[in-house]
C-alpha cells in the first residue's frame, strides 16, 4: 500500500513539469499546487522518520540517524531528474548536528 502511495506522489511531482519545466531558472517559481505537493512530501518524510527513529522532531531524527551506520549514507543520497540531469538535489547533505536542512525549515515556514 505504501509503495503505491509513494509512486502516486512521485507521479504528482513529475506531472508538474507539464506546467513548469524542471530547470534552475525556474527554481523561484511557485504555485498553490507546488505548496500542496511540498507539504505532502515533507509530511511523509516526517512520518517515515518518526517510524524509523521513534523520535518526535527533526533534531532528534538527525541525532538518531547520525549514530546508525546504516543511515549515515543518507547524507550522500541524490535525486537526479530524468528530464534534466544537470539538476541534482541532495536533501540530506547537511545532515549533521548543528546544521539545518533548508527544505525542512521552508516546510515549517509554509505550514504557518
Amino acid at each position: 500500500m505504501y509503495w503505491s502511495y509513494y509512486l502516486n506522489l512521485e507521479r504528482s511531482v513529475l506531472d508538474l513539469e507539464r506546467y513548469v519545466t524542471f530547470d534552475k531558472t525556474n527554481f523561484e517559481c511557485f504555485s498553490i499546487e507546488f505548496i500542496k505537493i511540498y507539504q505532502v512530501i515533507c509530511s511523509e518524510i516526517d512520518v517515515v522518520l518518526k517510524l524509523i527513529t521513534n523520535k518526535i522532531n527533526m533534531e532528534e531524527y538527525k541525532k538518531y540517524l547520525l549514530k546508525k551506520p546504516e543511515y549515515i549514507k543518507i547524507k550522500q543520497s541524490k535525486v537526479v531528474l530524468e528530464s534534466n540531469k544537470d539538476i541534482k538535489l541532495c536533501p540530506f547533505v547537511l545532515l549533521e548536528e548543528g546544521k539545518n536542512l533548508s527544505w525542512w525549515g521552508n516546510y515549517n515556514d509554509v505550514k504557518l
